[in-house]
Order: C-alpha cells, then sequence, then structure tokens
C-alpha cells in the first residue's frame, strides 16, 4: 500500500496538471512535481540506511574491478538504480514497455511514408501529397528493450532541467505521470 503522504502529494501533482487546463504554464509545474513525488517514494521505501549501504557497495565493488574510485550521489538515478538492481521495479510492469514494439513500427513506417512523399513530389514537381493514415497491429512487447534502464538514464535529466530552473513549456507530461504512477505501484506493491 502507498503511503498517504505519497498518495497525497501525488494528488497535489494531479491537480496542477488538472488545472492545466485553464492555465497551459502549469503542465510543466505539475510534470515538476510529479517527479519529486517520485523521489519522495524511492527515498521512503528504500530507506536512508539501506541507500547508503548500497552506494558504499557499489564503490567498493567499481574499486574493485578497477582501482578506480566511482563519484556516485544519493540522488534520484541511484535510487531508480536501487529499484532495479532490487527488483522492485520491472520492465512489464510499465505500460510503456509493453507499447514500445508498436510505436516503433508506427515510427518507422511514418518515416518511410515521409520519405516516399518527398521523393514523390521532388520527381512530379507538386507542392503537397497526401498520405494514407498509418495503421500499425499491436505488437508484442520487445524483450529486448530495457525500458527500466531507458528510465534511470533519462528521469533524472528531465527532473533536473526543472530544479535547476528552466523557461522549457510543453504539455507532453502525461506520459511522466503514467511512468511516475506505475513506478509506485511496483515500489510498493509487495507491502499489500
Amino acid at each position: 500500500m502507498v503511503p498517504a503522504k505519497i498518495s497525497s502529494q501525488y494528488g497535489i501533482a494531479r491537480n496542477i496538471y488538472v488545472y492545466a487546463w485553464y492555465v497551459y504554464e502549469f503542465f510543466n509545474v505539475a510534470e515538476a512535481k510529479v517527479l519529486t513525488v517520485l523521489e519522495l517514494a524511492l527515498k521512503d521505501r528504500v530507506g536512508d540506511k539501506e541507500l547508503k549501504n548500497y552506494i558504499r557497495d557499489r564503490k567498493q565493488q567499481h574499486f574493485d574491478q578497477t582501482g578506480k574510485k566511482l563519484g556516485i550521489r544519493q540522488g534520484l538515478k541511484t535510487l531508480m538504480e536501487y529499484s532495479r538492481d532490487n527488483k522492485l521495479v520491472a520492465n512489464n510492469g510499465f505500460s510503456a514497455w509493453h507499447r514500445h514494439a508498436t510505436r516503433q513500427a508506427y515510427y518507422t513506417t511514418q518515416r518511410e511514408q515521409w520519405e516516399w512523399a518527398e521523393a514523390e513530389m521532388a520527381k512530379t514537381g507538386k507542392d503537397e501529397i497526401e498520405l494514407p493514415i498509418i495503421e500499425v497491429e499491436q505488437l508484442p512487447p520487445d524483450e529486448n528493450y530495457d525500458h527500466v534502464q531507458f528510465l534511470i538514464d533519462h528521469t533524472n535529466k528531465i527532473r533536473n532541467t526543472y530544479a535547476h530552473g528552466t523557461a522549457m513549456l510543453h504539455d507532453q507530461v502525461l506520459g511522466s505521470f503514467e511512468m511516475v504512477s506505475e513506478f509506485i505501484n511496483q515500489l510498493y506493491s509487495d507491502r499489500e
């Protein structure tokens, strides 16, 4: 069960997102908030002592393998890596992982269609060309695609962009809410 302090903070982020219907600029405020909720949940679930032990062990393992020190912090990325390494989250727990192969097929078809259209317009001298609607069958998940690693590599960067100041403005934040919700639900799934 997700603790009340986590779910209430997620609720605040969700309410900001809903209010963005009226104030466009709130989309990014909502995304920044929901990413801090993810870090709050990770800190709560992992615990300070366990995280320090994990960092100590990773530093020692790195030193034993390379003879060099490893710089690693107690931030969001490390917490996400802990969750992966301790099997608190898995690819199949994310809707985006299940959709990935189908989306990749769609984007490939779209790119091929655009390339064909550009070549056709150059050949015929037309200024525009009508393209058919792209329909792609639902494909099974790509077992080789590591969505958890993708999240580890990118989520921290997005959160840091907000944390260190940005004028970035976009409305494509619903995916962040889906990811955070699914991540948190996996973190606490064994505590129900």
